[in-house]
């Protein structure tokens, strides 16, 4: 829970806004990253 938190405050930070957000958000986000982070290796 608390990871999730962290979480959530840092993709929110990434995008230029601290705000918690919704589940979907942050799913969508999570993919982002992932796919980027994936293309990058």
């Amino acid at each position: 829970l608390v990871e999730r938190g962290a979480e959530i405050f840092i993709l929110s930070h990434l995008i230029g806004e601290p705000k918690i957000l919704s589940y979907e958000e942050v799913k969508k986000l999570r993919e982002f990253y992932k796919n980027r982070y994936i293309k990058r290796r």
